[in-house]
């Protein structure tokens, strides 16, 4: 199970830059055309053409896949694997993870898609290392082990019937 959904990965970046880095080498694929292919919707396209957007909705889903791995090996010293409910923070950066992956060598050096990598990364590290917590997703039990406080001195000086008519 993904973190994240083709169709997230398009609703938060330009579908036709995804659906050109996701396309298999020679072969056209417009941000039109996937997002007709991740509706199911493609009864308007020839064979060739179904077979170049299946091949980048594939390459789309081992993105996702692959940053979803990513995101786990963060997160699973404290959460249940795999998260649910699952938390927005994990979509977004699951996405970033995944465009970072989908454009490879092709990501410009401290380019936007190296920069939102790295940020998903330093929030997944962060995670990892309990200084921040996904929220709705479902945390471990506490553990068994309970400390409570208790305050002992002397009886008080100031009660409210002591106080009163002051």
């Amino acid at each position: 199970m993904s973190y994240a959904t083709p169709a997230d990965l398009i609703a938060r970046f330009e579908a036709d830059l995804v659906a050109q880095r996701a396309a298999p080498e020679g072969l056209r694929v417009t941000g039109d055309m996937l997002k007709a292919g991740i509706a199911g919707e493609l009864g308007d396209y020839n064979a060739e053409e179904v077979a170049a957007i299946d091949a980048a909705i594939a390459r789309i889903e081992e993105a996702l896949s692959d940053a979803t791995e990513f995101v786990n090996t963060h997160v699973s010293d404290l959460y249940a694997v795999p998260l649910s409910p699952l938390p927005l923070m994990i979509v977004r950066n699951t996405c970033s993870i995944a465009r970072f992956y989908l454009w490879g060598d092709a990501a410009a050096k401290d380019g936007v898609e190296e920069r939102d990598y790295k940020i998903a990364e330093k929030t997944l590290q962060a995670v990892r290392d309990g200084k921040l917590a996904l929220g709705s997703a479902t945390a471990p039990a506490p553990a068994a082990e309970h400390v409570s406080g208790e305050v002992f001195g002397p009886a008080r000086l100031f009660t409210r019937d002591s106080m009163k008519g002051l």
